[in-house]
């Protein structure tokens, strides 16, 4: 894994196997519990969750999601159309599976926040959890924080998945990093945009409640940020991957030696 050595492809043939169709599954429930936790977590009963419980949901959830799916979705499930991106451009995912995979997230994300709307009572809905700047909050200011946000969750992601680390330490670490980050992305930005960094979770919100307000924010900053975070962990990863393979002095006069010999 790394993008010194793997590229963008097409993945066509991976369709072809069982273990696509339950990976993109897997992209479907993750997804789907996870709008049904953060829609949940914000219904306007009496004594809500405050932003600190808000975010701990969605933290929580996205670690048990990534524990619970990782043997179905290797090496991760993403459950958010910008890290599937990043996984693409990464090289660890092809594009057959990163359009399927992210077709099934916003299906996942509108059939959770679905149910939510549809068991919960209408006085308690609200907005279902819709990404909406605060009213001091541009709309110019929510996408810079927008961008920055993701940019940290998606290198978080990469770096957390890197090959190089030991198989059962990636298995446990990646959920505990990811279920961090996102606590903490969402500690941030739920006063100021409603933490959206994933445009399933915010498109799906959306639709059921008419918040269109800055919706383009909600889109173009995690994308970047997901391009931005690749390229940033292309460029850690090569160059570290570029001296570790770099012969060392000691390895030359090895090398001389067997020559001479």
């Amino acid at each position: 894994m790394g993008c010194s050595r793997n590229f963008p492809r097409v993945g066509l043939s991976d369709a072809y196997y069982a273990d696509f169709w339950l990976a993109v599954f897997a992209e479907y429930l993750a997804t789907f519990f996870f709008m049904f936790a953060v829609s949940g977590s914000s219904l306007r009963w009496e004594g809500a969750p405050t932003i600190f419980q808000q975010a701990l949901v969605a933290g929580f959830v996205t670690a048990s999601m990534i524990q619970a799916l990782r043997s179905v979705s290797l090496p991760l499930v993403h459950a958010n159309p910008v890290v599937s991106l990043a996984a693409f451009m990464n090289g660890d995912a092809g594009f057959i599976q990163m359009i399927c995979s992210v077709l099934a997230q916003f299906f996942g994300a509108i059939t959770g926040t679905g149910v939510v709307m549809a068991i919960s009572p209408q006085h308690a809905r609200g907005k279902l959890g819709a990404t909406i700047p605060a009213k001091e909050v541009s709309g110019f200011q929510s996408f810079g924080m927008e961008l920055v946000l993701t940019l940290l969750l998606v290198l978080t992601m990469l770096a957390s998945i890197d090959a190089n680390k030991h198989a059962a330490r990636r298995d446990y670490g990646t959920a505990a990093a990811m279920g961090v980050v996102v606590t903490g992305c969402y500690l941030i930005a739920l006063p100021l945009t409603g933490c959206g960094l994933n445009p399933a979770r915010s498109l799906a919100p959306a639709i059921f409640t008419n918040s269109w307000e800055h919706h383009w924010v909600y889109w173009v900053g995690p994308i970047l940020g997901s391009l931005l975070a690749t390229f940033l962990h292309c460029l850690l990863f090569r160059r570290r991957e570029y001296n570790r393979q770099s012969p060392t002095p000691q390895d030359e006069n090895e090398y001389d030696d067997v020559l001479s010999s």
